[in-house]
Parts: C-alpha cells; structure tokens; sequence
C-alpha cells in the first residue's frame, strides 16, 4: 500500500490485531462493519472466549 491509498478492510484488521496482541497476546480483533462513503469501519476487540471487550469505529 501506497501513501494516499485507502486501506482494504484486511489491511485494517491486520495492523488492528498486531497493535492489540502487543498489548496482550490473549485478545483479537474482529471486523464487523465494513466502510464506505459516509460510513467508518467496525471492529470489535474480543477475548480468549470470544466476548466484546471494546468496539472501534
């Protein structure tokens, strides 16, 4: 990916993920909206035992 380009929904999720696990390796990252005009990206970041601990837009 080039500077100026919009990053696809993976690209997203990957760089999220990496960030979280540095935190603490037992949680993950999950998409569950994807953007578009108008709209901002979803992503939750879940447990070991898959519960919501917090959401990003």
């Amino acid at each position: 990916m080039e500077i100026g380009e919009i990053p696809s929904m993976e690209e997203m999720e990957i760089a999220l993920r990496n960030a979280v696990k540095e935190v603490d390796s037992s949680l993950d990252v999950q998409a569950n909206r994807t953007f578009a005009e108008r709209k901002s990206a979803g992503f939750r970041i879940i447990n070991e035992i898959g519960e919501k601990i917090a959401n990003i837009d």
